[in-house]
C-alpha cells in the first residue's frame, strides 16, 4: 500500500504492465481469450469464498487494523454474554432462514448448540478475543490501557454514538438495534442448566461484562 495515497500502487502497475504485454505480443482473439479466462476465474474464487465469509459474519478482531499505519480510534459495545449466545442462536435460527447452519441449529437446539463445533466457537469468549487477540480479559485489559478506546455497554450504544460524534464533531445519529432476539425469548431458552453451561464457557467476557457494570 503506498504511504501517502493508500492505494495498493504495486498490483496497479503489475496489472497494466501485463495488459500492455499482452496487447503487444498477443492478437485480439487471444486478448479476448485471456480476459474470459480470468474473468471465470475471478468468479470460482468468489464463489468458493462466500460460504467461509457467510460462516465468520462481518465482525473483525482489534488486531486485523493494526496492520493500517495511521491514527486509530477503537469504538466498540460489549454485550452481556449471555444474552449475546441466545441472541445469536436466536438470529441463525429465526431471522436468517437461509444461513447454511440454520437446518442443524434448529435440529440440535440451544443446548446442542453450545457444545458444538460450528457454533460455540462464535461466542465463547469472543468478545475479549476481539479486544485483546486472545479470549481472556488480561490480553483485553492490555489491549484497552494501550491504544485509545470507546467502550461501552451494549445497553448504552446511544452514549457509545454519541461519544464518537462529539470526538469527530459529526451530526448525532440514530440508532437502532437490528436482529436483537427479544427478552421473552431469552427467558424461554436459557434454562438454569443452560445458564450454568453459559457462565463456564464465558468466564472471561463476564468478568469484562462485569468490569463495566
Amino acid at each position: 500500500v503506498h504511504p501517502r495515497y493508500r492505494s495498493p500502487h504495486v498490483g496497479i502497475l503489475v496489472s497494466a504492465a501485463g495488459m500492455l504485454l499482452f496487447t503487444i505480443v498477443t492478437t485480439f482473439a487471444s486478448a479476448v481469450t485471456i480476459t474470459v479466462g480470468l474473468r471465470v476465474l475471478i468468479y470460482i474464487v468468489t464463489c468458493a469464498a462466500l460460504p467461509v465469509l457467510r460462516r465468520r459474519g462481518g465482525h473483525a478482531p482489534a488486531s486485523t487494523f493494526h496492520r493500517i499505519d495511521r491514527p486509530k480510534v477503537f469504538a466498540t459495545t460489549v454485550r452481556d454474554p449471555l444474552q449475546r449466545a441466545a441472541s445469536y442462536f436466536h438470529f441463525l435460527t429465526e431471522v436468517a432462514i437461509e444461513h447454511p447452519l440454520n437446518a442443524s441449529l434448529r435440529k440440535i437446539g440451544f443446548l446442542g448448540a453450545l457444545t458444538s463445533s460450528f457454533f460455540a466457537p462464535q461466542f465463547v469468549n469472543l468478545q475479549c478475543e476481539w479486544i485483546g487477540g486472545k479470549p481472556s480479559i488480561a490480553a483485553a485489559l492490555t489491549t484497552l490501557l494501550r491504544e485509545g478506546w470507546i467502550i461501552r455497554r451494549y445497553d448504552q450504544l446511544e452514549d457509545l454514538t454519541s461519544e464518537i460524534a462529539w470526538r469527530f464533531r459529526w451530526p448525532k445519529p440514530t440508532v437502532e438495534k437490528l436482529n436483537a432476539a427479544p427478552a421473552p425469548y431469552y427467558n424461554r431458552v436459557c434454562t438454569p442448566k443452560i445458564e450454568r453451561l453459559l457462565h463456564k464457557l464465558n468466564d472471561e467476557d463476564r468478568k469484562l461484562w462485569a468490569l463495566l457494570s
